[in-house]
């Protein structure tokens, strides 16, 4: 059944093709499909409206529980006899500790030796959930059956780790585990961070805990119940979490990765929204004048460990005016956010620091392969969405999945596909190059009908938008999304 491999990672997201790997026996039946692997069977449901089999909620690993807390997954040991239940999502990890699942979903009829589309989903490791109803893939698998390219979908709970992270491991060591990349919807990679900038989280945290004098302090902390321990975790300690290189498998940060060329070197689509940065999640807000502006901006550098010289910030200051009219949303006019007269400002900053790095790393990765790195850039205002946000960190996901069902993901508080003819349109367009890149390493149908050119040497960049979708030089924002890598490359 699973053959060749692409990852697809949101919110920092990424797909990645990958080698062969073996091959499980596989029994479909309208009611009930069956699939059998080296640890058991398992009893997956069968989609009607789709014609798919579903295998959900599949442990891939150990529960990480008790003395497993905190270490790397541990190779699932156990086997079954009879099939085992696969019919049901399994909690997402921001719920349940015990959450390592996968999930496959594939055309009932399918064929052996198709192509794999992995979504490890975003979230910036406090959330996510490969449950989650705005990333039903079902539709890219049915899309991809009328187009007659057919691929399998699989997607699974994990801690979101970066797809950059994964293609730098090891030193950029190519394993051949997967075969293509695509990054949607931004790269936040401007954070410095090493063990020992970080320490100081950690002792609060160990600290909150009531662990500090015990022999053993990762002993004592993985003694806790997981409810008083994420209790201790947000009472000790109000940073982001993020990793920070270990010097094996991370060994690096992603921007020094790439500079170095310290990364696996396979076909690659990235891109991100225009207004990457206005999500809240990484931009401070509620800021209503200069001083508070400064403050807020030192702060947020000192977080992410980057240069908080007074030179630094002046120059930041300089390079984004207290204008309106220049912030983000970008070509939003002279008006206000409602969260802060300055948050515009603010937003711009954190808009570039996510272009700035989806740049350096495209333009990193075409120096390498100039015909097969691919840059896009998405413009399109989704349906109702506030004049606050604009097209805001994830809005392509929801024209990549395509999803039909919007009141499950209304319901779930997630973005769903518009209901005008132009979304669907667009989200056609989007799914038809998604799924020729998953099969063929190229989002073109062929070489006679291209209309997306790599990124090359001339820094061409895709922008999508509804009936007018074109073609650009990657000069978007060009002097302060330079500012932006310089400081990220550690050059300020």
């Amino acid at each position: 059944m699973l053959v060749r491999t692409v990852i697809l990672i949101s919110s920092f997201s990424a797909f990645a093709l990958g080698a062969p790997t073996a091959q499980p026996s596989d029994t479909a039946t309208s009611g009930s499909p069956t699939t059998t692997i080296k640890n058991g069977t398992y009893q997956g449901i069968y989609l009607e409206p789709f014609k798919q089999d579903a295998y959900l909620g599949m442990r891939f690993a150990q529960a990480p529980v008790g003395e497993l807390r905190f270490r790397h997954p541990q190779s699932l040991n156990a086997t079954w006899s009879g099939a085992a239940n696969a019919t049901e999502y399994g909690l997402g990890c921001a719920a349940a500790e015990d959450c390592l699942t996968i999930n496959v979903v594939k055309p009932s009829a399918a064929a052996a030796n198709l192509p794999v589309l992995v979504w490890n989903f975003g979230g910036g490791f406090v959330g996510g959930y490969s449950g989650d109803a705005a990333f039903n893939g079902s539709y890219l698998v049915q899309k991809s059956v009328e187009l007659e390219k057919p691929i399998i979908f699989v997607s699974y709970n994990s801690g979101g780790f970066s797809v950059h992270s994964q293609a730098a491991a090891y030193g950029g060591r190519d394993d051949g585990l997967f075969r293509g990349l695509i990054i949607d919807s931004g790269l936040m990679a401007f954070q410095n961070w090493t063990v020992e900038s970080q320490t100081s989280g950690y002792d609060a945290i160990v600290a909150s805990a009531n662990c500090t004098t015990a022999m053993d302090q990762l002993a004592c902390l993985r003694a806790m119940p997981i409810a008083a321990f994420r209790t201790a975790a947000a009472t000790g300690y109000s940073g982001v979490y993020y990793p920070v290189p270990d010097g094996n498998f991370f060994q690096e940060p992603i921007m020094k990765a790439y500079q170095k060329g310290a990364f696996v070197k396979v076909p690659a689509i990235l891109g991100a929204t225009i207004d990457d940065g206005t999500s809240g999640f990484l931009a401070p807000t509620g800021l209503n004048n200069d001083t508070a502006f400064q403050a807020a901006l030192f702060d947020s550098f000192k977080l992410f460990a980057l240069t908080t010289s007074n030179a630094t910030i002046a120059s930041f200051m300089d390079a984004y005016p207290n204008d309106p009219a220049l912030g983000a949303p970008i070509n939003s006019g002279e008006g206000v956010v409602s969260s802060g007269l300055q948050d515009k400002r603010s937003f711009a900053i954190f808009n570039d620091m996510v272009h700035g790095a989806t740049r350096y790393a495209t333009a990193r990765r075409a120096a390498f392969q100039p015909d097969s790195v691919f840059s896009y850039r998405f413009a399109q205002l989704p349906q109702n969405q506030t004049m606050d946000a604009g097209v805001t960190h994830g809005s392509e996901l929801a024209y990549v999945f395509g999803i039909q069902d919007r009141d499950s993901v209304a319901a779930a508080g997630g973005s769903y596909l518009g209901t005008r003819a132009s979304d669907n349109t667009l989200s056609a367009e989007i799914m038809l190059a998604w799924i020729n890149f998953v099969n063929n390493g190229n989002p073109n149908p062929s070489e006679e009908e291209r209309f997306w050119p790599p990124y090359g040497r001339k820094a061409l960049n895709f922008v999508w938008k509804s009936n007018a979708s074109h073609v650009d030089r990657d000069d978007y924002r060009e002097h302060t999304i330079d500012l932006k890598i310089k400081l990220g490359l550690g050059q300020l």
